[in-house]
């Protein structure tokens, strides 16, 4: 679409008004939380629609994708001169006939259009990609389960052969201990003194002696002495004594 307008200086110029963009299927949508989606294609034979408004008036459009999603929608009559790229939105208007995947997401819905590249004929707006996706995901977007277990024989024993790791003894318990008791004052300090004058000289040593042995003294001289001469006795008294 080419407008006929007043430029700057006076002078006219034609300008041709495009809007290009994509469209994806998104095979595996999670509809609860859309940014964990994956698996997408560019969507062929999707149908898009352009709205230009200009008060209460509407400058409308449409486009179908190509083979790699891209469509390209002419608006015939929009004055951008005057509106400029925030007066236009892109949303989806029809899936492929047929196709399983044909509910619009929210994805990039009513976002604002873009200058993709600008020149003296022509003004390309660039709008981000939509997005359609299947009411439940695609058999492929399903994880494989795994397989069912079934428990035949005991698993034979385990025996560990290497020693555990050392086990870290706890700390001893805290036990609170008084303060130590004050240290002895220290000593006095040392004068020293001069010797004593030396004292006199001590007594010789005592050896005790004991006395002499007693000395016998010599016999008295031996005189003999001749026996007495006998005595008579008188006879009465001689008698007296037998009978006794």
């Amino acid at each position: 679409m080419r407008l006929h307008i007043d430029g700057p200086l006076g002078g006219r110029l034609w300008l041709t008004v495009v809007v290009v963009g994509a469209v994806y299927c998104y095979k595996c949508y999670n509809w609860k939380y859309p940014v964990d989606s994956h698996i997408k294609k560019l969507f062929k034979g999707a149908v898009v629609k352009v709205t230009c408004k200009v008060g209460h008036d509407a400058y409308v459009g449409y486009g179908v994708t190509k083979k790699y999603g891209k469509y390209s929608v002419d608006i015939k009559g929009y004055p951008y001169w005057k509106y400029g790229a925030e007066g236009c939105k892109v949303e989806l208007h029809a899936a492929p006939k047929g196709s399983v995947c044909n509910i619009p997401t929210h994805l990039n819905m009513g976002a604002k259009l873009i200058v993709k590249s600008k020149t003296h004929e022509e003004i390309v707006l660039k709008a981000k990609s939509l997005a359609y996706a299947p009411k439940k995901p695609y058999m492929e977007c399903e994880k494989p389960k795994p397989p069912v277990y079934y428990y035949k024989s005991p698993p034979p024993p385990y025996y560990y052969n290497s020693p555990p790791p050392p086990v870290k003894s706890p700390p001893p318990p805290y036990y609170y201990k008084s303060p130590p008791p004050p240290s002895p004052s220290p000593p006095p300090p040392y004068y020293y003194k001069s010797p004593p004058p030396p004292s006199p000289s001590p007594p010789p040593p005592y050896y005790y002696k004991s006395p002499p042995p007693p000395e016998k003294s010599p016999p008295p001289p031996y005189h003999y002495s001749s026996p007495p001469p006998p005595t008579i006795r008188p006879s009465h008294l001689l008698f007296q004594n037998q009978v006794s």
